[in-house]
């Protein structure tokens, strides 16, 4: 995979999030399964809803919180300029002082 890191001024995003235990590599199964049941309960249908996205726009993810064993980590989509939305399931919201992959 072919990526490069970019400084980004910090954003805000909702969407849903959980804690990812960092301790023996335990993130690298748990957050494709965070996904994958995000998919397959309905969860990123929601999240695409709340925000008046179309059916397939893409998602995003965010990690914050971080300490030596943990890190939340959040699947949604950025606050639009509206304001944050209200109507998802476990709404949460985060500010990311961010890089991207």
């Amino acid at each position: 995979m072919n990526y490069r890191i970019e400084q980004k001024e910090a954003f805000e995003m909702y969407g849903v999030d959980t804690d990812i235990s960092t301790v023996d590599n335990q993130n690298f199964v748990s957050i494709p399964k965070f996904w994958e049941t995000c998919r397959s309960d309905g969860t990123m249908t929601r999240i695409r809803k709340a925000g008046d996205l179309e059916e397939n726009s893409p998602l995003h993810a965010a990690m914050y919180n971080c300490t030596d064993t943990s890190h939340a980590y959040m699947i949604g989509h950025f606050i639009p300029p509206s304001g944050a939305p209200n109507r998802s399931r476990r709404a949460g919201r985060c500010y990311v002082e961010a890089y991207l992959y």
